[in-house]
C-alpha cells in the first residue's frame, strides 16, 4: 500500500466589506503556481437588508496596474475581468461559489474584488 500526499497550501480570507451604491472593492490576491487553481467564495450581509446582488471580479496580475486606473465601475469590462460570477448577498450565508484558474506559461497573481455597480 503506498499514499502520496501531494503538496499544496491553502488561504482563508475573512474580513467585513462595506459597499454601497455603484461601488467596488478590492478583496485579496492570491497566488497560483503552473496548472490550475481554485477559489470559493460566500457572502453574509450584515444587518436589516434583504438581498443585495454583488459581482465578484477576478482579475490577472498582467492586466493590475491599467485596471487601477480605471474608474471603479469600467474595471470589470475595461480591464477586463478574467472571470465574473453574480453572488446574492443575504442575512444567511449565501452559498459557496468556487471557480477554476489555469495557468499554462508561469505562476501568476489573482486578485479579486466585489462590485456594486
Amino acid at each position: 500500500f503506498f499514499l502520496h500526499a501531494a503538496p499544496c497550501s491553502a488561504k482563508l480570507e475573512r474580513g467585513t466589506v462595506a459597499i454601497g451604491s455603484g461601488q467596488w472593492h478590492y478583496v485579496s490576491k492570491f497566488g497560483f503556481d503552473v496548472g490550475a487553481g481554485s477559489y470559493e467564495v460566500r457572502l453574509k450581509l450584515l444587518g436589516e437588508a434583504s438581498v443585495v446582488p454583488v459581482t465578484l471580479e477576478v482579475f490577472l496580475d498582467e492586466d493590475w496596474e491599467r485596471i487601477e486606473s480605471l474608474p471603479p465601475c469600467a474595471r470589470a469590462h475595461g480591464g477586463p475581468a478574467r472571470k465574473t460570477h453574480m453572488l446574492r448577498a443575504m442575512s444567511e450565508w449565501s452559498p459557496w461559489m468556487g471557480g477554476l484558474l489555469e495557468q499554462n506559461v508561469r505562476p501568476h497573481i489573482w486578485y479579486f474584488a466585489f462590485s456594486k455597480c
